[in-house]
């Protein structure tokens, strides 16, 4: 699946995460999280500070796939700013999500 992300002045790229407790906004729909997260459109509508109402009336209109999607989440969006091909995952933990990256993980060694 191919889409088009939000690249700011800074050459940096969008990624939407949902901070607040009781849903999240990309993780909620594994298979489409990328999407979810990086989607030009939905980090424009994160930036307009855009009502759920309207996130939902861009996503029927524009992203199919994401059609019957919970948008819960979308109360408490934030845009975090990210260097192109910078290796992160979305934490989540009771519906409050947050960036880890990769440098940042410190795996253990058999």
């Amino acid at each position: 699946m191919s889409f088009e992300k939000y690249i700011n002045e800074k050459g940096e790229v969008g990624v939407l995460v949902s901070p607040g407790f009781g849903a999240g906004w990309s993780t909620w729909e594994y298979k489409y999280s990328a999407l979810k997260a990086m989607e030009k459109g939905l980090v424009k509508l994160a930036l307009e500070k855009a009502s759920e109402a309207e996130v939902e009336e861009y996503i029927n209109k524009n992203l199919p796939l994401l059609a019957d999607t919970y948008t819960g989440g979308w109360k408490t969006i934030k845009v975090v700013w990210l260097k192109p091909d910078t290796k992160f995952l979305i934490q989540e933990w009771d519906g409050a999500e947050g960036i880890c990256l990769l440098d940042d993980i410190k795996f253990l060694v058999a």
